[in-house]
């Protein structure tokens, strides 16, 4: 049998100015690669990626998420990692916008879409009272950039076609969360090995990445609950649940204990009773599995973190005396006064205040833990209002389709959703959730999942149909 391929009668046409374009493309390659091949292939492959980025808007995100760990940890300068994620992130958000625009479509479909890009403009319009009060338009931008993290919301709510796109972005989270707190206790240990006292192990605190491990927890939990796993499965999601306590541990956050607890408290009161006596026999398993964890591979030290961790949370009921505590109501005083000066358009993003801390000294800072005077003081009473209007539908709409939907696997990912957004309404009082790159990250991808499963009653493909 002869296989017989197409042959052109004539020579492609290709005139003296291409070819020469394409020689010339072609030798300073050649040079390129071999002064710096390093720099070149890098090249070469960071462009490849941009490309793919831009033509797969979803896969792009997804791949950023994964790799967000080179971006969320606070700097004081722009890191190498930082510019990457923007650039991988900016790409495939464009490449989504981009063919939108072509086939004519709406960036912002419903109601609940357009509120966000309402609330996106309010930050960018912000630079107008933040030229007037002379804020450093440097710092007006690094404080942007948090915010525009909820971009990704678009490009997820309106491209997600199967259940299997949403599996990956669930396994691209909870990547994200192990390498941030597989760092964060290479590092504790590493500092706290030859501690002698308790106060060491506080002052060795790494506080990087509690809205991650907080929220993997709460969602791995009620999935693995919910699911009833067995054979590696099972086992994966509890060693996951024992990562996420260890690493919240070493945090000695006492906010996102207490906001764990809150969330699976909320899961739990809209479970069915036959989940409840489901969620005491397997919460049962889950904290055995832990203290055989700790007991075999932790021994002491778990036991002194353990001891810490007592101490700080004893503070929450005696919080009038505790100075953390006291700190931060003189700091939301102080922004409050501001606040009521100027409600309705605010200072815009970069702005400094001072304020006397009880925990030495008077300086300008930027940073508020309280989350919602932090919009109110930046964006303005505007601002603030939009915001909160889209949160409360996206937790309107989870707690909807967790009702709604009977997919194994979304039903009780929406419930995971819909908790860990309630219990961050509480914690943006002394924490700042709607500010912070981590937890943005969560809030922009949860929101996005939860309005496509909404927009389509609960039911997507598990596969390519």
């Amino acid at each position: 049998m002869r296989f017989l391929l197409p042959v052109s009668s004539s020579p492609l046409p290709l005139s003296p100015g291409v070819a020469g374009t394409f020689f010339a493309v072609g030798c300073v390659l050649s040079v390129a690669v071999g002064v710096e091949p390093l720099i070149v292939g890098g090249g070469l492959l960071a462009s490849g990626l941009l490309v793919w980025c831009f033509g797969s808007p979803l896969g792009g995100l997804t791949l950023t998420l994964s790799a967000s760990a080179l971006f969320i940890r606070s700097t004081e300068d722009i890191t190498l990692g930082e510019v990457a994620c923007v650039a991988l992130f900016g790409t495939a958000v464009a490449g989504w916008t981009a063919r939108r625009i072509t086939a004519r479509q709406p960036l912002a479909e419903t109601e609940t879409d357009r509120l966000l890009a309402w609330f996106l403009a309010l930050c960018l319009f912000s630079l107008i009272p933040a030229l007037l009060y002379g804020n450093d338009l440097l710092k007006w931008l690094r404080e942007l950039v948090p915010f525009l993290l909820l971009l990704a919301y678009f490009p997820v709510a309106l491209s997600l076609r199967r259940v299997s796109e949403i599996r990956v972005l669930c396994l691209a989270y909870a990547v994200l969360c192990i390498s941030v707190g597989v760092v964060n206790l290479y590092e504790y240990v590493q500092n706290i090995t030859d501690t002698r006292f308790l106060w060491e192990l506080l002052a060795g605190r790494r506080s990087s990445g509690e809205p991650l491990y907080f929220s993997t927890l709460v969602g791995v939990v009620l999935l693995t609950i919910c699911r009833r796993p067995s054979g590696w499965k099972l086992w994966a999601g509890l060693a996951l649940t024992g990562f996420c306590v260890a690493v919240l541990a070493v945090t000695f956050s006492r906010g996102y204990w207490v906001a764990s607890v809150l969330a699976l408290a909320v899961a739990f009161v809209w479970m069915t009773p036959t989940m409840r006596w489901r969620v005491i026999r397997t919460g049962t398993l889950i904290i055995a599995v832990m203290a055989a964890g700790v007991l075999l591979f932790m021994d002491r030290l778990m036991y002194d973190i353990f001891e810490a961790l007592g101490d700080r949370a004893g503070t929450l009921f005696i919080g009038t005396l505790d100075l953390s505590v006291k700190n931060r109501l003189a700091e939301s005083a102080a922004v409050t006064d501001l606040i009521a000066a100027n409600p309705l358009w605010g200072y815009g993003l970069g702005v400094f205040y001072h304020y006397r801390p009880l925990i030495p000294y008077d300086i300008p800072t930027w940073y508020i833990h309280n989350a919602y005077l932090y919009l109110w003081l930046k964006i303005g009473l505007a601002g603030l209002v939009v915001f909160l209007l889209w949160y409360g539908r996206i937790v309107v709409h989870s707690y909807r389709v967790y009702r709604f939907t009977t997919d194994p696997f979304l039903k009780p990912l929406a419930l995971a959703i819909h908790a860990v957004l309630i219990a961050m309404i509480p914690l943006s009082f002394t924490s700042p959730q709607f500010i912070q790159k981590d937890s943005l990250l969560f809030v922009a991808f949860g929101a996005a999942i939860v309005e496509r499963l909404y927009r389509t009653g609960g039911r997507l493909p598990s596969s390519e149909t």
